[in-house]
């Protein structure tokens, strides 16, 4: 749980989110992590919680898509 009063912070994780989703091509996620790197930059901690929540919502999309890529295999 991020602490609320580190803006600074908040846009360092952001920043290290959005680096780590460019190799999954997810680009909604990197939208909103984006966004929320900014959002911390600015000192915006009351609308980062949404975007918290979104990006939670969207890491579980992702968790599922890959789950399921994992399940059915790679085409050779």
């Amino acid at each position: 749980m991020p602490d609320w009063q580190d803006s600074a912070g908040l846009a360092a994780a952001a920043h290290k989110l959005k680096g780590s989703v460019i190799p999954i091509c997810a680009p909604r996620l990197f939208a909103s992590a984006k966004r929320l790197e900014e959002l911390g930059r600015q000192g915006e901690l009351v609308e980062a919680a949404a975007v918290c929540a979104e990006i939670d919502r969207l890491l579980a999309e992702v968790h599922a898509a890959l789950q399921e890529l994992i399940a059915g295999g790679l085409p050779s």
